[in-house]
């Protein structure tokens, strides 16, 4: 089998999230995988976790330090929770140099194999992307917002902004056209990863089915959301995610982040938080804030428990 890249980029704030992330689609994925892991001020504890965990499942760990000159772009301070070292999606296809490459934020965690995904036909595009269907929600409840989101995608529609939190890169495409190569590696990243790359590549990006970058793992959400605010001929079906995404501040390894489960905000009893797989989430839409707030909670209990498993698997020693 061909083998697949991956890439995720952290400093040592999200480095234990990174980890799980990476896991979570060495676990879900039977072939050779080459790990390139963009670190910023990494400790050499952290990159020797980083290269035990990846060979425990048999991928082959590359490191790729994040220099003074590539952070030195990262300007801004819209969101603290986002870490500077987000700037290493600008450089997979420079730094990997061939073939595809999928980038994935640390707050991610695959429940699928990732190779149908990475030899997808993307159309000769030079990326392959999800619609942002979080922020395209936010403009359901705040419709000011919307000529902002207009004036960045045109002369693209604005349901075509495009999440940064998984990415796959032709990398060879894009190494051989110098305005992509100018426009992701010399301007001021002055908001955010996701802003440039929209900038980068709008117009050029070929969209995949919304399961491999879903909101809290809840399909219900982008089924909302297209119907909303997408034309009815670009629709999709339903399908339960392959990949789980935690976009925003709340993250579910902060409990104090996790909306409350139980009466009078007690935890639930273990026995009656479901398995990952189970499908009772999966209709649960936004409209009715409790009932998501409820069913976010469950992701975020569920994606500990995970975790945890992951890294008794790969680390039994420091788990």
């Amino acid at each position: 089998m061909p083998n697949i890249q991956i890439a995720l980029g952290t400093d040592m704030r999200y480095f234990e999230q990174t980890l799980i992330a990476m896991l979570s689609v060495l676990r879900s994925t039977p072939a050779p995988i080459t790990v390139h892991l963009f670190g910023l001020k990494l400790s050499d504890g952290a990159l020797q976790r980083f290269e035990t965990a990846a060979r425990s499942c048999g991928a082959d760990p590359i490191h790729h330090r994040i220099t003074g000159d590539m952070s030195a772009r990262w300007r801004s301070t819209l969101y603290d929770y986002i870490s500077p070292a987000a700037i290493a999606s600008l450089y997979v296809p420079s730094v990997v140099g061939t073939g595809r490459c999928l980038f994935l934020d640390s707050d991610t965690m695959c429940f699928a194999d990732i190779r149908p995904l990475c030899e997808a036909d993307i159309l000769g595009r030079p990326v392959a992307v999800v619609t942002d269907h979080h922020w395209l929600k936010d403009l359901i409840n705040n419709p000011s917002a919307l000529s902002n989101t207009e004036y960045v995608m045109a002369p693209q529609p604005y349901w075509e902004i495009f999440n940064s939190g998984v990415v796959l890169f032709d990398c060879d495409m894009i190494n051989a056209d110098d305005e992509f190569r100018h426009l992701l590696e010399t301007h001021p990243v002055d908001s955010g990863d996701q802003h440039h790359l929209n900038q980068t590549f709008k117009g050029c990006g070929a969209f995949v089915h919304p399961s491999w970058n879903c909101h809290s793992g809840l399909p219900g959400h982008y089924i909302y959301v297209q119907r909303h605010m997408i034309p009815q001929e670009f629709h999709v079906s339903q399908i339960p995610a392959k990949i789980w995404h935690f976009r925003g501040r709340c993250k579910p390894w902060n409990t104090e982040d996790t909306p409350p489960l139980g009466a009078d905000g007690a935890p639930l009893p273990d026995s009656l938080i479901p398995a990952e797989d189970d499908p009772v989430l999966d209709e649960v839409e936004p409209a009715d804030p409790q009932v998501w707030n409820h069913a976010v909670g469950i992701r975020h209990v569920q994606y500990r428990r995970a975790a945890a498993r992951l890294l008794a698997e790969a680390l039994p020693e420091t788990a």
